[in-house]
């Protein structure tokens, strides 16, 4: 199936954190990938084509980082997204770019913690391997003809440690 979209511009935060699959898949549909490097001083863009997809990636820092002199392009991300959102345009964030997606759309970000053997906040390890129960398969058209539970490694959080996380 070739999607009918021209461009997918991916911002990428480290050099371990680039687009990967995500890239192969798009330029087997036919898609132009053009990834900017923000860890490389390039510039978020102001907007996108009509038929532009923005695809953010991970990266070490987080959404508590914006404002922060070490990553001047977060700030710039949340509007460029909130200006992608408000247009209707297709957005995927993966890691970070999830939780700067969800800032952009207005929902709270924060740490993951829970309390330690002295009831103090602590923060959890979001990395792992755990079982995902996918909600509403009947109305996603994405997720037919999965079973209803399936398994999930990720470097992002576990079902577990961090049950509000979206997974995919």
């Amino acid at each position: 199936m070739i999607v009918s979209m021209k461009r997918v511009v991916v911002l990428q935060h480290m050099d371990r954190e680039g687009p990967g699959y995500i890239a192969d898949l798009c330029r087997a549909r036919g898609l132009r990938v053009i990834v900017v490097r923000l860890d490389e001083g390039a510039t978020v863009p102001d907007n996108l084509g009509p038929s532009d997809v923005l695809v953010v990636m991970g990266g070490s820092m987080g959404v508590g980082d914006i404002g922060d002199a070490r990553y001047p392009f977060l700030a710039a991300e949340v509007e460029l997204m909130r200006w992608a959102l408000a247009n209707q345009r297709p957005v995927l964030g993966i890691c970070l770019g999830a939780q700067l997606l969800a800032y952009a759309a207005g929902s709270r970000v924060y740490p993951n913690q829970r309390p330690g053997a002295d009831e103090k906040p602590r923060p959890q390890r979001e990395v792992g391997f755990g079982e995902v129960t996918l909600l509403n398969q009947e109305s996603e058209a994405a997720l037919a003809g999965l079973p209803p539970r399936i398994p999930c490694c990720t470097g992002t959080a576990t079902p577990t440690t961090c049950p509000m996380a979206p997974f995919i």
